[in-house]
């Protein structure tokens, strides 16, 4: 009779998690980055947004992000730049294919919230804090946020601030 009690509780429990995993709709994600390069502004995107997204206003505690993107998506709208930021002297997407962030805290910032962890890309992770905002529409969940890093931190190109806008969209 105990086992049943805890094959029942481990049921719940699975159950209870899977209820708060939201999908990510990858055809409506996507990272948009700018920076200044030799005077003039550069911008592109990266997609192939992955990974498991669980937020709960109410309950940020259990609120978590872990999710990745496939760094062979970088569109510039320049073919050859694209090609040369694949390559050794950037992002060497061959040996590092994919960019990740894994929150460690969630908090409420005003009207904002704030997802601090590990951003994780060319083999090196550094701590980040993403400034974000959430709005539901059509069963739909919009996660849009904003940082800025030096791309050196991360051992690609040399020192560059690089602003970055996150837009994820999940299924609820």
């Amino acid at each position: 009779m105990k086992r049943l009690n805890y094959l029942f509780l481990i049921i719940a429990l699975v159950m209870g998690f899977g209820a708060n995993a939201q999908k990510i709709i990858d055809s409506e994600s996507i990272v948009s980055f700018s920076l200044e390069n030799r005077g003039s502004e550069v911008t592109g995107t990266l997609g192939g947004m992955k990974g498991d997204v669980i937020f709960d206003k109410e309950n940020l505690d259990k609120s978590s992000f872990n999710v990745t993107m496939d760094a062979n998506t970088i569109n510039t709208a320049n073919g050859k730049r694209d090609a040369h930021l694949k390559n050794e002297d950037f992002f060497e997407t061959e040996t590092y294919a994919t960019i990740s962030f894994v929150s460690s805290k969630i908090e409420k910032k005003g009207e904002k919230y704030i997802a601090i962890g590990s951003l994780s890309m060319h083999g090196i992770s550094k701590d980040v804090a993403i400034l974000f905002t959430t709005i539901e529409e059509k069963g739909r969940q919009h996660l849009r946020g904003n940082f800025v890093l030096d791309h050196a931190d991360y051992g690609i190109g040399k020192t560059r601030n690089v602003s970055i806008t996150i837009t994820c969209v999940v299924s609820k």
